[in-house]
């Protein structure tokens, strides 16, 4: 009689025809079928282990939805020496998915050694952990897609954490002050929207993919840059350049939490920079704009990679100091006047001419100019 009962709850839970069925068939969310003899099975129920009552647990929830809460701040918190968030809790009768740890949730728990993420939560609120002083260990699990401004803010005795793929967002100062934190990311750098000071006095921060040595915050370079599509900037003019003595143009650089590629120096970018001795010039660069090295009289050396592909008109015009320099095969056009008067360059180009599109009098007084192909 129980056996016959379970096929009719089955039957019904499915859909079914209330029939007295051999076979019970469950349909899983990836479409293929899984097939129990009815005879077999002994009882029939769901596993409510992540599923946790409200009146049972220490915590406080904010309903955001009609599924979804997040955990809220409570004074009562402050004695809570550890904590486990339940992935689903029961409010009045009424299943819900934990999906957040609102603002300030855990300020400044000075009892909490420890505490335990569910994968539900996809965000961590600004404030949240923040002087958590005492906190040795904080769990991040796999589908944490943001964390807020000043989250972990003094959490001096965080020693490690991990911070799976899908962190795609840290906001303001997340870690400042995490001063014996060594936390490792796994993810790119660019893959990440940072905001300003997130790992300020952190002791150490490891991305596992990607090159992050090649990202430079704009905070931390003295050039400035134009933005020229979602992806994409290149260095503009500013008369702050006119007393640098030497430049590295970064690949990829830094703002406003986004990170963009470094492909073209501007027009008129280091017009007449006379302190200027030498410039390197990364491979992300595809276009030397107009004018913007001309009349840069004592720069001695230039380094032009591999990926450069034009230079606009009087790109070096009258660069009196410079003696060699050599193009890659990469660069297709050379606008007008572009070397004119650089009369002690001995420069190489790694192509032949007809294969270059040369304006009027580029190589007008250059020293001297040979193609290698």
């Amino acid at each position: 009689m129980k056996k016959r009962l379970l096929a009719s709850v089955a039957s019904m839970a499915l859909g079914l025809p209330m029939i007295i069925a051999t076979n019970m068939y469950i349909k899983q969310s990836d479409g293929k079928l899984l097939s129990f003899n009815v005879d077999k099975i002994e009882e029939v129920y769901f596993d409510d282990s992540n599923l946790a009552d409200v009146s049972d647990l220490p915590l406080k929830f904010e309903i955001l939805s009609d599924s979804t809460v997040e955990v809220k701040q409570d004074s009562s918190y402050k004695d809570l020496s550890s904590v486990t968030i339940p992935e689903k809790v029961r409010i009045d009768g009424k299943v819900y998915d934990v999906t957040g740890i609102g603002e300030q949730a855990f300020h400044a728990c000075y009892m909490l050694k420890s505490l335990d993420i569910p994968a539900s939560i996809k965000r961590i609120g600004n404030w949240s952990f923040a002087y958590c002083e005492y906190t040795k260990e904080i769990k991040i699990p796999l589908g944490l897609e943001s964390i807020g401004s000043y989250a972990f803010y003094g959490c001096y005795a965080l020693t490690e954490m991990s911070l799976p793929s899908s962190v795609t967002s840290i906001e303001d100062y997340a870690f400042q002050n995490c001063k014996n934190l060594d936390l490792v990311i796994d993810n790119s750098e660019e893959n990440i929207t940072l905001g300003d000071g997130v790992f300020d006095n952190c002791k150490s921060v490891k991305y596992l993919k990607g090159d992050s040595g090649k990202i430079v915050d704009i905070s931390k370079t003295p050039l400035k840059f134009e933005i020229l599509s979602d992806s994409t900037v290149e260095v503009k003019q500013d008369s702050s350049y006119k007393d640098l003595s030497s430049v590295t143009i970064p690949e990829k650089v830094r703002i406003d939490g986004k990170v963009y590629d470094v492909t073209g120096i501007g027009e008129q970018a280091f017009h007449a920079c006379y302190m200027l001795k030498s410039l390197d010039i990364p491979a992300s660069i595809k276009r030397i704009g107009n004018w913007s090295f001309a009349y840069c009289e004592y720069t001695k050396e230039i380094k032009i990679p591999l990926g450069l592909e034009s230079i606009g008109s009087y790109a070096f015009y009258g660069c009196y100091a410079l003696t060699e320099m050599s193009l890659p095969s990469s660069v297709t056009s050379i606008e007008d006047y572009a070397f004119q008067n650089c009369k002690n360059l001995d420069l190489v180009i790694d192509n032949s001419e007809e294969n270059i599109t040369l304006g009027d009098g580029v190589f007008d007084n250059c020293k001297s100019v040979k193609f290698l192909k």
